[in-house]
């Protein structure tokens, strides 16, 4: 969705306290692996996989008698799907993305702010920083097996900038914390609410296809879809259908 800003500089502040945390216990470098979504779910519904991003959180904590750096990197695996809406044709307006995470724990403990932040207030955070997207209102949660998981997902309304001058109304999906062995993932999803009848279920079948053995690296569905590199906002800039900066 937004390299420069979706959830990654959402949380960026959060990872921020997370690595100041970490620093004080030694702990310098944290690095989750991009988590994806089966080939055959990505088919069957359309999204194509098209790009691998990472989003690195550096942060410098002076201590009394000295420093540390800390680095937390994550990664934004992002899925588009082109779609007509009244007169706008082909548009990228629907959108499906994973967010990875790497679990940070001392004496059993979780220190990652992913795990615990409501969702409310990640959605909150989703929409102050995805340009475009107003204020969203609950509308109701669903449990899906994510993993062998059951992960509640809720769904929010709000609306969006279309094509860079129309505003739309769109269903906004997201996943609480996903255990997914080393790093935690969360799955969002977001598309016009005109489309609810066929993208909803598309969206909650991408969910539970969250797959982190998926090589997302060597198995994208176009050229665009081969790691960036870098951290968030490295990079030129790709607009898709909802107006949104890439």
């Amino acid at each position: 969705m937004n390299r420069r800003n979706y959830l990654g500089t959402a949380g960026a502040a959060s990872l921020a306290a997370l690595a100041g945390c970490t620093s004080l216990l030694g702990m310098d470098e944290h690095e989750a692996s991009p988590i994806g979504v089966d080939p055959d779910a990505r088919s069957e519904t359309g999204y194509p996989q098209r790009r691998v991003n990472d989003l690195v959180i550096d942060e410098s904590v002076d201590l009394v008698l000295w420093s540390e750096s800390v680095s937390v990197t994550n990664y934004v695996v992002e899925h588009e799907k082109s779609v007509s809406i009244g007169p706008l044709v082909d548009q990228r307006a629907a959108v499906f993305v994973t967010l990875s995470t790497p679990k940070v724990e001392v004496l059993g403990r979780q220190l990652n702010p992913v795990e615990d932040m409501e969702t409310a207030r990640l959605v909150g955070m989703i929409a102050e920083n995805y340009g475009g997207l107003g204020s969203p209102s609950h509308v109701e949660d669903t449990e899906l097996s994510v993993l062998d998981q059951q992960v509640v997902t809720s769904m929010y309304r709000t609306t969006a900038t279309f094509g860079g001058n129309q505003e739309i109304e769109v269903n906004l999906h997201v996943t609480e914390a996903i255990d997914a062995g080393d790093d935690l993932a969360v799955g969002i999803g977001v598309y016009p609410r005109q489309l609810a009848d066929r993208e909803r279920p598309n969206v909650e079948s991408l969910v539970a296809a969250i797959d982190p053995s998926v090589d997302v690296e060597g198995d994208g569905d176009d050229a665009s879809a081969s790691a960036e590199g870098g951290s968030s906002g490295a990079g030129g800039e790709d607009q898709n259908g909802l107006g949104i900066d890439l």
